[in-house]
């Protein structure tokens, strides 16, 4: 698929927008070089594919790298396995779709932790253990 024949809407997924919109709590600990909370600030919608392609390109070295992985055609984006990549190579799924990668934030886990730290543990928000 060629950068011409993406669609020009770039506005990010209702459900991702509205998550957005929340925000989330992050905080990096300088000197225990620990992060709390969820890594994700997403831009108010996709950029220009132009754009992502060559923050893609740059990414990976590879200059054929695209955006977007779609590995069931046909299927709406919000379907499509989601794909962390770093600036330092790292990259992997991180989740099957947005569905998953919404379960993962509501655990407080941005994408660079779910990366990092698949096995992490569901964390509980004001309840009490016995």
């Amino acid at each position: 698929m060629s950068l011409k024949t993406i669609a020009d809407d770039v506005a990010l997924p209702a459900a991702l927008a509205e998550v957005a919109e929340i925000g989330f709590d992050f905080e990096w600990d300088e000197e225990t070089d620990e992060t709390h909370g969820c890594d994700f600030e997403p831009y108010k919608e996709f950029e220009a594919p132009e754009e992502t392609a060559e923050w893609f390109r740059q990414w990976t070295g590879n200059d054929e790298a695209d955006g977007f992985w779609i590995i069931r055609p046909g299927v709406d984006v919000t379907t499509q396995p989601v794909v962390y990549i770093d600036s330092d190579g790292e990259l992997g799924v991180i989740a099957r779709n947005l569905d998953d990668l919404l379960w993962l934030f509501a655990n407080g886990s941005g994408p660079a932790k779910a990366f990092s730290d698949p096995g992490r543990e569901t964390q509980r928000s004001g309840t009490q253990q016995d």
